[in-house]
């Protein structure tokens, strides 16, 4: 320790202890700040990194979701034209039950008209023809024919014969 009693080397020494006690502590605030620094951006990548991970999983759950609702509309539709398809049928079987209707009430108004069933023309024959003809049914069409060619057969049992037809022809053509 010779510096201590001379005194340029102890200036000397203390300039250099200063110097490197600056120097220290500039590098150590500069290292502090790369540190800092670093920590800082890992932080951010951190963060960014749960986002982006938060956002695939947002996007798989919305991905299941469209492929849910996908599925349903698909059901959907297909339930959609099954019931069109079965409004179609009871529209096309309640058609055929109104032609039945239009035979019986047409046959009921040339009832009224002759007041039994003498005297029926042949034009009220074919009309009532062509409308047991609109039914579609040519089984019906055989029994109005036989309804009104038979004339072995008594008024009364080819009119309950033209009753069990038409009720017959409506309940085959509901079912």
């Amino acid at each position: 320790m010779e510096f201590v009693n001379d005194p340029v080397k102890s200036k000397r020494v203390f300039i250099l202890m200063l110097i490197l006690t600056i120097v220290f502590f500039l590098g150590a605030g500069v290292l502090g700040y790369f540190y800092y620094a670093k920590n800082k951006a890992y932080r951010s990548l951190s963060s960014e990194k749960t986002n982006l991970e938060n956002q695939q999983k947002s996007s798989a759950d919305l991905q299941k979701q469209i492929d849910t609702l996908t599925k349903e509309n698909t059901d959907l539709t297909k339930t959609k034209k099954d019931q069109k398809d079965q409004i179609d049928s009871w529209q096309a079987k309640a058609a055929k039950a109104r032609a039945y209707n239009d035979v019986m009430r047409y046959f009921a108004a040339i009832t009224k008209a002759h007041n039994g069933f003498d005297g029926w023309t042949d034009v009220e024959y074919q009309t009532g023809r062509a409308k047991a003809q609109a039914t579609g049914d040519t089984a019906f069409v055989n029994t109005v024919d036989w309804a009104w060619n038979r004339k072995d057969v008594s008024q009364m049992d080819r009119a309950v014969g033209f009753w069990n037809a038409v009720c017959d022809g409506i309940d085959n053509s509901l079912k």
